[in-house]
């Protein structure tokens, strides 16, 4: 039996997954301008140990400063679950996220953050939006290793493997 309303469900859930990922996405690739569209103008953050930030152009401009001097940053997330209302007009959402931080004067070193975000999104003119992110700290570690050797090794192994694999013909 096909049930319209789970059908419509789902593609709103999957659109907001899809809300989460650009997100995070846009933070990584610095894409200022795409991080501000997953916001809703009058959005809130709360984010560990920083004043409540209002204001989706506040909470770029944070988020900004706060990877500028970020040679790269990767993170995973997973978005556990998402409650959306029977109006489908907002939805609480969990995720879980990793995030590895490297910066650019001490390359060697990663800073590896995992968090949990409980998230409020909305629909703003027919879009998904995130209206309040509140994301707590879990486990934070800092590791050093060396790139250019772990470099070199990766390329032994890779290397290593197209020989034997006979993958070059």
């Amino acid at each position: 039996m096909y049930d319209e309303k789970a059908v419509e469900l789902l593609i709103e859930r999957k659109a907001i997954e899809d809300l989460m990922h650009r997100y995070v996405w846009s933070v990584d690739a610095k894409d200022y301008s795409g991080l501000r569209a997953t916001l809703a103008d009058d959005a809130i953050a709360h984010f560990p140990d920083v004043p409540e930030i209002r204001g989706a152009g506040n909470i770029v401009k944070w988020i900004q400063e706060r990877c500028a001097d970020l040679g790269s940053s990767h993170r995973l997330v997973h978005v556990y679950n998402v409650d959306v209302d029977s109006k489908l007009s907002k939805a609480n959402v969990l995720s879980y996220q990793i995030a590895h931080y490297v910066r650019r004067d001490d390359p060697d070193t990663v800073l590896s953050v995992d968090a949990r975000s409980h998230d409020l999104v909305t629909q703003v003119d027919g879009k998904w939006k995130i209206f309040e992110k509140n994301m707590e700290r879990g486990w934070v570690e800092t590791r050093h290793h060396p790139q250019a050797a772990a470099s070199k090794q990766e390329v032994a192994l890779n290397l290593g493997a197209w020989e034997r694999s006979g993958a070059g013909g």
